[in-house]
């Protein structure tokens, strides 16, 4: 699969440069600020700016072989019916979901590329 786009090497500095201007951040959207803030409080040792900077990034080009992807098969409550879906396809696990109400049920999961 060949790009369709080329963006400049600079196309996305006005970006980065609003991420850690603090100014405009308080300016523009308070809520915004609040969030920031939380963020900065419970993350001492990751930089919020440069996490904000690398998700954008990282969003462009996934890499397929560290993100598995996931799909659901079935949720169900029978055990036995889980179970033969787990065995009839590659890569699957199960996820048991218990309710306040004490009932069980049975996610199925595949990878798929």
């Amino acid at each position: 699969m060949e790009p369709s786009l080329e963006l400049k090497h600079n196309y996305f500095n006005s970006f980065i440069d609003e991420c850690y201007n603090k100014i405009s951040l308080v300016k523009t959207n308070e809520k915004l600020y609040e969030i920031y803030n939380e963020i900065k409080n419970t993350m001492d040792i990751v930089d919020p700016q440069k996490l904000a900077i690398n998700s954008m990034i990282g969003g462009f080009k996934p890499s397929l072989n560290k993100n598995k992807r996931w799909k659901s098969l079935c949720i169900t409550s029978k055990s036995t019916e889980a179970y033969q879906y787990y065995l009839q396809n590659d890569g699957c696990f199960i996820i048991i979901i218990k309710t306040e109400k004490d009932q069980i049920f049975y996610h199925v999961f595949n990878e798929y590329i």
